[in-house]
């Protein structure tokens, strides 16, 4: 989706650090953040490419080709419950959106 990520102010996930990390905490972080690309680009897409060409065949673009040509991105969070961080506008929260007003209770 090209949504920035900068491990100096957002914190990586498996990490317990907030958004006012003192500098070894950055330097941590841009650590796990690359152990977490890594990660990410070398197994988590090839066996989830995998699934894909086995269940909906070979004439299915990429997982890098679809992410390429993604154009918005709704996301299951809220920003009243997480740290802040960049998002770019084709990037929607939507966390919440299920929830329904209360109803009045039978007396």
């Amino acid at each position: 989706m090209g949504n920035p990520h900068n491990p100096a102010f957002v914190p990586n996930l498996l990490t317990s650090f907030s958004d006012k990390m003192s500098f070894i905490q950055r330097l941590r972080n841009t650590f796990m953040e690359g152990i977490f690309i890594a990660f990410h680009k070398s197994q988590e897409v090839l066996i989830t490419q995998k699934y894909v060409n086995q269940y909906f065949g070979e004439d299915v673009p990429s997982l890098s080709e679809l992410v390429r040509n993604t154009s918005l991105l709704l996301l299951n969070t809220h920003f009243t419950l997480n740290r802040p961080r960049p998002l770019l506008p084709s990037v929607i929260e939507v966390g919440g959106l299920h929830i329904k007003s209360p109803k009045q209770l039978p007396t």
